[in-house]
């Protein structure tokens, strides 16, 4: 495996530094490096690491050059697709948790915030491309018929 230039040992671990381009120094007030500590104790990891975290130092280093701002501005379908699986699933397993648990209560908190999120979801793509959202959508119209199916 190739190491990163700028890897280095820092205590117990491997910290990673990365030259910030003279173009883009006013962004990073004042700094002229930007350094990661990996965590990692065996330099193969720590490599590994480094190499995600350079990745995206030079996204933003891109965005920065493109629009002037760190921060991204706008998500692929297939990171909204992921954020909302996340959601659904963790409000889908707190209310099953709330039902399992006999907390007729909690189930029924869980289940309005599911809802809310659903909601807020669709109505934040309506406009917009939803492919980042159909298919989760179109899983949980399934859930929602067996749902239907096996309590009628």
């Amino acid at each position: 495996m190739a190491y990163p230039q700028g890897l280095s040992p820092h205590g117990n671990s491997w910290r990673i530094t990365k030259r910030i381009p003279t173009e883009l120094l006013p962004h990073y007030g004042g700094k002229t490096q930007l350094r990661h500590n990996t965590g990692k104790a065996d330099k193969r990891e720590a490599a590994s690491v480094a190499w995600q975290w350079l990745g995206e130092q030079e996204a933003e280093f891109e965005r920065l050059r493109t629009t002037g701002r760190r921060e991204k501005t706008s998500i692929a379908p297939a990171d909204i697709q992921w954020l909302v699986a996340s959601m659904l699933s963790s409000t889908l397993g707190a209310h099953e948790e709330g039902l399992l648990d006999g907390g007729a209560e909690e189930a029924r908190q869980s289940l309005g915030a599911f809802e809310s999120l659903r909601g807020a979801a669709l109505s934040a793509l309506s406009s917009g491309d939803s492919s980042g959202i159909s298919p989760i959508a179109d899983d949980c119209r399934k859930e929602e018929m067996k749902s239907t199916l096996m309590s009628g």
